[in-house]
């Protein structure tokens, strides 16, 4: 699900549905190699091919077949958000799904493929070496809802506040919301990024064979988390301006 809000107050929300392929697992297994569901020929719906789900058929902003890159579905349903929130705009991603749907391989990739937050962070550090008159300032936190508390990643157990972080709303109209306790991490560059990723996650990132391949196959990363990137950006031209997103 992707949503990207204006500073009108407008937003917009888009829903994609992605179908996985079998794994290396199921085929070795020789489980069943018909799909329950299948794209449309326009991509827009999900329709059903099995009888327990006869006649269904579900419509969403584009529907991913299995034949879909991890860089497809990050074109599609991604870049744009991502290149919006260096613009000042507000942007959220995040992947649903029940257990072994491929949440993780389309957010964070393998040591073959990337993941749509190595794309992202990428594309981000692009844009700022292609707009030297700004100057920008990249800041994150890690952070995971569990149980109905929002812990700190980046601290250790034993420094986590009782009863969870506290979460604050903006009494004005901007509807901003901040988390004052977080720790937040400013960010170098791309590597970085995917480091302190795998710190939140309690993984050594010098195990992995480079800073953009993740090995996550035998690793249980964390789920319900979130990564927030602070966005801050000055122009460098006479006349000085300010912006600021969460992404």
């Amino acid at each position: 699900m992707a949503e990207a809000s204006s500073q009108g107050g407008g937003a917009a929300v888009c829903v994609y549905s992605r179908i996985r392929p079998f794994t290396v697992e199921e085929v070795r297994r020789g489980d069943s190699q018909e799909y329950a569901w299948a794209a449309s020929p326009d991509h827009l719906e999900v329709e059903a091919q099995s009888k327990f789900h006869q006649g269904q058929r579900f419509r969403f902003d584009h529907v991913f077949d299995v034949d879909a890159s991890n860089s497809t579905v990050y074109e599609t349903a991604a870049k744009p958000l991502i290149l919006a929130s260096m613009e000042g705009f507000n942007a959220t991603l995040f992947a649903s799904g029940v257990t072994s749907a491929g949440k993780t391989y389309t957010m964070l990739g393998n040591e073959e493929v990337d993941g749509i937050m190595t794309l992202a962070f990428q594309d981000v550090f692009d844009y700022i070496e292609e707009h030297p008159e700004r100057e920008f300032l990249l800041r994150c936190s890690f952070l995971e809802l569990y149980n109905e508390k929002l812990r700190d990643l980046l601290v250790p157990e034993n420094e986590q506040p009782e009863g969870g972080l506290t979460i604050v709303t903006a009494v004005d109209d901007s509807g901003s919301v901040e988390i004052p306790e977080a720790t937040q991490v400013i960010l170098e560059d791309p590597s970085h990024a995917l480091e302190v990723i795998m710190r939140g996650n309690g993984l050594p990132h010098e195990s992995f064979p480079s800073p953009f391949y993740l090995v996550l196959l035998s690793v249980i990363v964390l789920s319900h988390s979130l990564f927030r990137t602070y966005i801050h950006t000055l122009s460098l031209s006479l006349f000085l301006s300010y912006t600021h997103s969460h992404m």
